[in-house]
């Protein structure tokens, strides 16, 4: 039970770390689920999951981002002025 537990959390650390290009995110969350009761080799094993994973990840996508990222023209200062308006009737009315 408590080895499969390891196994989770250390594919679930070695995903986190792909997914996000965050290699360091991935052990945080390994050492968070893993806290009390686990072995040191369970971290080793967690440290070379996340490593590899970022690696083949970059490797595969490149070290920019996977998750694209809209752009949105600049707003004219009129709608700026809007929008301070806006969060201010917003911030009386809350």
């Amino acid at each position: 039970h408590e080895e499969r537990r390891s196994l989770i959390a250390i594919g679930a650390g070695a995903g986190l770390s792909a997914t996000f290009n965050a290699p360091l995110a991935g052990m945080a969350f390994v050492f968070e689920e893993l806290r009390g009761g686990s072995r040191p080799g369970d971290f080793l094993a967690a440290l070379l999951a996340c490593a590899v994973s970022d690696s083949l990840a970059r490797a595969a996508f490149g070290q920019g981002p996977i998750f694209g990222t809209l752009t949105f023209p600049e707003a004219s200062l009129a709608y700026l002025t809007l929008a301070l308006a806006l969060g201010v009737i917003g911030g009386v009315l809350g």
